[in-house]
């Protein structure tokens, strides 16, 4: 059991603030969108990681090659990623207090856990092969691995929703304007990584 606590805390924490797409959307929506954006960027993987997981031992079970369509799921990815940069890139107003779209925050961030690679990676190579690890010396110890990951994934992005957001007052004027683009640039950098992966996945490069 406490092999498994360790494991948990270890891997929700380092997912949770490891840099990625997801935890910058956190931090651009939080500076343009207020405390509640971000801390709804914060709970997409509670929503969007199911699938992935139920994916990850369907796989395991039966030893499928998933090269083609990760492959897929890397240029989607790319796809959305590229798209939002760019509104970030063309960012202009510098509202002086954050605009409530807390809805619009969430879908973009399911939709961009959903379509990286790195939660069907990490479930597939960590998640899942310790889930079964623990599963097999008792049920509540999956369990235990399973909520406590979750606790500190997505606990670990609300404290830095928070943490963005108390320091916003600090980022007025032009600093707050390049701040957000600068996170823009960061997305279509990330995008152009994944169309990459993706080009591998197909043998193009």
């Amino acid at each position: 059991m406490q092999a498994s606590i360790a494991s948990a805390v270890l891997l929700g924490a380092s997912g949770g603030l490891s840099p990625g797409p997801l935890l910058m959307l956190l931090i651009a929506e939080t500076l343009r969108h207020g405390l509640r954006a971000g801390l709804m960027v914060s709970i997409a993987p509670l929503l969007s990681d199911m699938p992935i997981v139920i994916l990850s031992f369907i796989v395991l079970a039966q030893l499928a090659d998933m090269r083609l369509v990760m492959g897929g799921i890397s240029f989607a990815g790319a796809l959305l990623l590229f798209y939002l940069g760019l509104g970030n890139l063309h960012y202009r107003e510098m509202p002086e207090r954050p605009q409530a779209t807390p809805g619009r925050s969430l879908r973009k961030a399911v939709m961009i856990n959903f379509l990286n690679p790195n939660p069907y990676l990490f479930w597939l190579l960590l998640g899942a092969p310790t889930v079964i690890d623990a599963w097999q010396r008792s049920v509540g110890e999956a369990l235990t691995f399973i909520c406590l990951f979750y606790v500190l994934l997505v606990g670990s992005k609300m404290l830095t929703a928070l943490a963005v957001f108390r320091s916003r007052a600090l980022l007025q004027g032009r600093a707050y304007l390049w701040t957000v683009r600068g996170l823009g640039a960061l997305l279509v950098a990330y995008a152009a990584t994944f169309a990459y992966d993706g080009a591998l996945a197909f043998g193009w490069i």
